[in-house]
């Protein structure tokens, strides 16, 4: 499994200075993670609620192997609106974090093109990505070719 160290300066406040260790969590965490955060329909299978933050701040915090001897990151500590972390210093705290345990662009792209052209379109459609109509053609073309088939008769 892999690792990333990152040494913060007091730039963020004394508390928080040190060295922070960061490794990959293994997808069954990562699952375990989200779905106590995540409440489906019993019917539907539909996700009714999330709670991204806590989902956010579990999976940091499992990643975490060390961090300063004052122990400055928590779950409580992540999600507390008023004794929080800076959200400078979050963002690259969960920078980290996801550079270890999320596919990088060329794993998401090479996990696409394994799926054939309905399943990605099902896909994308999923996430709002694709519109709904049965023409996608336009959508699979580059920029600059849409701009030329807008264009003639």
């Amino acid at each position: 499994m892999h690792s990333k160290t990152l040494d913060i300066d007091d730039s963020f406040g004394e508390e928080f200075q040190g060295r922070y260790v960061f490794a990959e969590i293994t997808i069954g965490t990562k699952n375990r993670i989200t779905q106590r955060y995540t409440h489906y329909n019993r019917v539907t299978g539909i996700v009714e609620e999330a709670d991204y933050a806590a989902i956010q701040a579990e999976i940091l915090i499992a990643s975490l192997k060390e961090q300063p001897k004052n122990k400055p990151l928590s779950v409580a500590r992540w999600l507390s609106e008023t004794e929080g972390i800076p959200a400078r210093l979050a963002d690259l705290l969960w920078g980290t974090c996801q550079q270890l345990n999320s596919l990088d662009a060329s794993e998401i792209r090479f996990l696409l093109l394994q799926l054939d052209e309905g399943s990605r379109i099902q896909l994308f459609r999923s996430f709002d990505y694709a519109k709904s109509s049965p023409d996608l053609s336009k959508q699979n073309m580059p920029t600059s070719q849409q701009k030329e088939s807008s264009n003639s008769p």
